[in-house]
């Protein structure tokens, strides 16, 4: 029988494999590609020359000469960025400046998330950076440094490790996010490096999705850096693949509005209708599968079938806000069941499956996990013939409506 084949990423800390998706060829199937997904990759001379002209602030080189300890701040593993490929250039800086690689150590911005292991170290910087440099987790419970409010009442607790030091540069990707606007910029310290209870109290203000200006979420986060002496903030833009598309360098406001306008650019999405079936790919933030569920309620009609990709062989990202801690507790953030709107039936295709996740994504009631992609076919037929119009987004937990921004 002839299919259509769609091939979408995955296991992007896996060897960033690729899946083979087969539809039945009578069916009406719509690849939702991000604008920016065939954006060619950056070179070592274009990303230095990021670095030799940062936006905003003096060079990091010039900085570190009136310095004495360096802290690089990294984001997790929910996040795509390619700290390694920055990493050298970063280095070559703080060491023109004068301050040897015996005053310089990682720490990993986890904000609410569980800590990272050596394997997830070696992933995110590479072998030599974790033999060579001292390489911390955050830990949102201890280990911090109270420097007083922000204006919004919000009680700002650092990572001690961190405020020993007097050159703070952070790594991080820039990429819409359902509470911040777009990630990146300063959220590397809020909640990056916050105590739980700093995160806590932000997470209480007003939020936007793809929003900036207004946003007081955002403002709060940006006002915590400022007073943690946030100096110098390394932000990146990819293509569907993961690839490394853009490089911004300089005052964690300047060249974060700098790379947002970049981000609208390369991550919208634009679904033209609704559809009777919705698959997403879970890819870049793959263990934050409901970054992808989110799109769904938009693009379905009335009892159509969302297909939600998940591979991510660790299982959903811990989260202390957010997370399930039993059958009915969670975190002060955790919503136990996440009924979707117009959604006859949601199916999680996936190589490993879990009974009951501990980040909870949808109601489980309504949900049915299948490893086999023959399995899946063949469900979706029986509920939407042979005729069935069919949205597949390659990226979905990254990517956002583009009309959003008109």
């Amino acid at each position: 029988m002839a299919s259509t084949e769609v091939k979408v990423p995955t296991l992007l800390w896996y060897g960033k494999k690729e899946l083979s998706l087969s539809f039945p060829s009578e069916w009406k199937i719509n690849v939702l590609h991000m604008d920016g997904y065939k954006n060619r990759k950056v070179n070592m001379k274009e990303i230095g020359l990021a670095f030799s002209k940062p936006i905003g602030s003096k060079r990091i080189a010039v900085l570190a000469k009136t310095r004495r300890e360096a802290v690089i701040m990294f984001d997790d593993m929910t996040r795509p960025t390619p700290v390694s490929q920055l990493i050298p250039h970063i280095l070559k800086e703080i060491n023109e400046g004068g301050i040897s690689n015996d005053h310089i150590r990682f720490v990993s911005a986890l904000g609410a998330h569980d800590p990272m292991d050596r394997e997830d170290f070696v992933k995110k910087l590479g072998e030599d950076i974790v033999e060579e440099f001292p390489v911390f987790n955050h830990n949102p419970f201890g280990n911090l440094t109270d420097l007083g409010k922000t204006s919004l009442d919000t009680s700002v607790r650092i990572n001690s490790e961190v405020m020993s030091c007097d050159l703070k540069i952070g790594v991080g990707l820039v990429c819409p996010h359902t509470q911040a606007g777009f990630g990146g910029g300063a959220k590397v310290v809020l909640p990056g490096v916050s105590s739980i209870e700093t995160i806590t109290a932000n997470h209480k203000l007003a939020m936007k999705w793809g929003a900036i200006e207004d946003c007081l979420f955002r403002f709060d986060i940006e006002e915590t850096a400022r007073i943690a002496g946030l100096d110098v903030k390394v932000d990146t833009i990819l293509n569907e693949k993961a690839e490394l598309t853009g490089v911004y360098v300089g005052d964690f406001i300047a060249e974060h509005r700098a790379a947002v306008e970049h981000a609208k650019r390369v991550y919208a999405i634009h679904p033209r209708r609704k559809y009777d079936v919705v698959v997403t790919n879970a890819y870049m933030k793959h263990n934050e599968t409901l970054l992808a569920v989110r799109l769904i309620n938009n693009m379905i009609k009335p009892g159509g079938t969302a297909v939600i990709v998940e591979n991510e062989p660790k299982g959903p990202v811990w989260h202390y806000l957010e997370g399930k801690f039993g059958r009915d507790s969670g975190g002060p953030f955790c919503a136990l069941h996440r009924p979707m709107r117009d959604v006859g039936k949601v199916i999680i295709h996936s190589q490993y499956k879990m009974k009951d996740p501990w980040y909870p994504l949808y109601d489980p009631e309504n949900q049915t996990w299948m490893k086999n992609w023959g399995d899946v076919v063949e469900e979706l037929r029986s509920r939407h013939g042979d005729h069935a119009d069919v949205a597949v987004i390659p990226e979905a937990t990254i990517t956002i409506p583009g009309e959003l921004w008109k």
